[in-house]
This record gives structure tokens, sequence and C-alpha cells, in this order.
């Protein structure tokens, strides 16, 4: 489930978006007039944003990531060890590695807990749309009462 930003949020997060663009595309410009002038130096141009790009994206990439060490009590090794067995049979893991089993394990944990999470904001919600409902028709029941009254 993602985290709905309040209008004033979404406006920064568009501006930064569009900063971020609107640089990418000075320099791809840049490079363009240089190969404009020298297509040799324009292609190595062309070249080396690619390159550093690809190194910056890494380091964005791995400083966005979840990273953290597990341990499980001697008791759980058995469980842990069949799970990633049964995951591997099934073809769900590729290799006998524990952190592939281990991030698997906790992408399918998180995924049934963001489902359930949905599942109770539905419910809430329907619960509501019910309330409404019937306060709306108690609401019509008391003016004609009321009408039968006079």
């Amino acid at each position: 489930m993602e985290k709905k930003a309040p209008e004033g949020e979404k406006e920064v997060e568009k501006r930064v978006l569009d900063e971020l663009g609107e640089a990418i595309e000075s320099l791809m410009e840049q490079v363009r007039r240089i190969g404009y002038k020298d297509p040799v130096l324009g292609r190595e141009a062309y070249k080396e944003v690619l390159r550093r790009f690809r190194q910056s994206r890494k380091r964005v990439y791995d400083a966005q990531c979840v990273k953290g060490t597990f341990t499980l009590s001697p008791e759980w090794r058995l469980r842990f060890l069949a799970a990633k067995e049964y995951c591997r049979s099934q073809g769900w893991i590729k290799t006998d590695k524990d952190s592939e089993f281990v991030g698997f394990a906790l992408k399918v944990f998180i995924s049934n807990i963001i489902k359930r999470l949905r599942q109770e904001d539905a419910a809430l919600v329907q619960e509501e749309e019910e309330s409404e409902q019937s306060s709306e028709e108690s609401d019509k029941s008391h003016e004609s009462e009321k009408d039968s009254q006079r």
C-alpha cells in the first residue's frame, strides 16, 4: 500500500521530478551540441554520460535497498531448511543460498500483509458505507413518522 502524499507534498514531488528531468535534458542537449560540432567527441561524450549514469544508478539503487542480517534460533533451523528446500523444489528460488530464500520469504510475507491491509481497508469502507446508508434510512423513517403524526 503506497503512502498518499498530501497536496503540498505532491506539488513538491512534481517540482523535484520536473527539475531532474530538465537537468537530464540539458545534459543531453550539451552532448548533442558537442556531437554536432565534433562527431567523434560527441560519441565519446555520450558513452561517458551513459557510463557515469550506470555507476550512479547502481549507487542510488544500493542506497535505496533494504538490507539486513537475520538470525533464527536453533529451534527454527529445521523449519527454515524445509521451507527453503520446498521453495527450491517449486522453482520459486533458483539457488540454495539462505539469503535468496530469506529475500523471497520476506517479499511473500510483506505481500501477504499488504493484501490483508487492503482487505481490512475495504471492509472498513464497506462498513462505513453501510452505516451511512442505514443512518439515511433511519432519518427518512423519522421524517415519515413526523409527517404522519401531523
